[in-house]
């Protein structure tokens, strides 16, 4: 999304630059679970965003996953505990 508005600069499409960075890195492509989208639509404490930030929480809250972000809802979501973050 960020490439397509043109507020990040990456050199080639977005599928090579994404393909190579999960390969050169200790990143892991999370799929999409029941579990996962479950827990989305029923994040504790209230939390309310955009879909993909939902999916984005749960994801992390589901694995065990530090997340690494800088979003203000993120960041108050988990001041009460419910998330393992790293403000970016």
């Amino acid at each position: 999304m960020l490439a397509a508005r043109s507020r990040v600069e990456l050199g080639r499409p977005v599928a090579s630059w994404i393909a190579e960075a999960a390969r050169r890195s200790r990143i892991v492509l999370e799929p999409m679970s029941v579990e996962i989208a479950i827990e989305a639509g029923n994040l504790h404490g209230g939390f309310r965003s955009y879909p993909a930030d939902l999916i984005i929480v749960a994801t992390a809250r589901i694995t065990g996953a530090v997340l690494v972000t800088c979003d203000r809802k993120i960041l108050d979501y988990a001041a009460g505990g419910r998330l393992n973050v790293v403000s970016a």
